[in-house]
């Protein structure tokens, strides 16, 4: 069956303007949109792209047309600079040599930090060593003996060679004993020192300088002792009057 006619029926009333397809405007209006929007899409992502160069030209190090080569100061412009940085990689390439080579400077830097240490702690011992050596010498070796003060009063002691004392006459001598008389003194030790005691009653006259004095001197001497004992005499005496002598002590 023939169904063309159906496209010569009118699509609207007789009282209104004829419309074009729907389908139809559409697609006239959205093609050129789509190709203003495209060409606009093109130009906005030519203009981001041309911002992001400028930006990242922009943070890029000003190294004046120079560039270094990442962890050296050698730019690669010239051929030296290309034979420095061959020789450079050459030196530091990880080769047996080379490995070797540091295996040995490491244990040298052990061996002098340990020498250091050595040292250091071999000057504390000896500092400490001499400190004891002078504590030593200062303080006494040994518990010194005493003089037998038994020795000393009487020439001899009861202990004899058993005595724990030493038995030696002190060798600091007070100068004023070194030289008496006898007559007139008598030497005793206080303490482990030696003092002259004079003879209050002796006979001076006896004395060997006194002998060779004259007369006269012999006169004074003997009124000079003849004063001294009446001056104890009366003395006694007058303690005896004063009731101060108790004579029961003497019984």
């Amino acid at each position: 069956m023939d169904n063309s006619f159906i496209f010569d029926l009118p699509t609207h009333l007789p009282n209104e303007t004829p419309k074009e397809p729907e389908l139809a405007s559409e697609s006239q209006n959205r093609v050129p949109v789509n190709i203003e929007t495209g060409k606009q899409n093109q130009i906005d992502h030519r203009d981001e792209d041309e911002e992001d160069n400028n930006d990242h030209e922009e943070t890029l190090p000003k190294t004046n047309g120079t560039i270094y080569i990442q962890g050296t100061n050698i730019s690669l412009q010239t051929e030296e600079d290309i034979e420095k940085w061959i020789e450079e990689r050459k030196r530091n390439w990880p080769t047996n040599k080379n490995i070797e080579l540091k295996r040995q400077q490491k244990q040298k830097q052990e061996e002098e930090q340990q020498q250091q240490q050595k040292d250091i702690k071999n000057a504390k011992s000896d500092n400490k060593k001499r400190m004891n050596e002078d504590e030593s010498s200062n303080g006494p070796t040994k518990k010194q003996k005493s003089i037998c003060r038994f020795y000393q009063l009487n020439k001899k002691c009861k202990f004899g060679n058993k005595c724990k004392n030493l038995h030696e006459e002190p060798t600091n001598e007070n100068p004023v004993t070194l030289s008496y008389n006898e007559l007139t003194h008598y030497r005793k030790s206080v303490n482990g020192i030696p003092i002259l005691v004079p003879k209050l009653y002796s006979n001076r006259t006896e004395n060997t300088s006194v002998k060779k004095s004259s007369l006269f001197k012999h006169l004074v001497t003997r009124d000079h002792m003849t004063n001294e004992n009446e001056k104890v005499i009366e003395f006694i005496r007058y303690l005896n009057d004063q009731g101060l002598i108790d004579h029961d002590v003497m019984k």
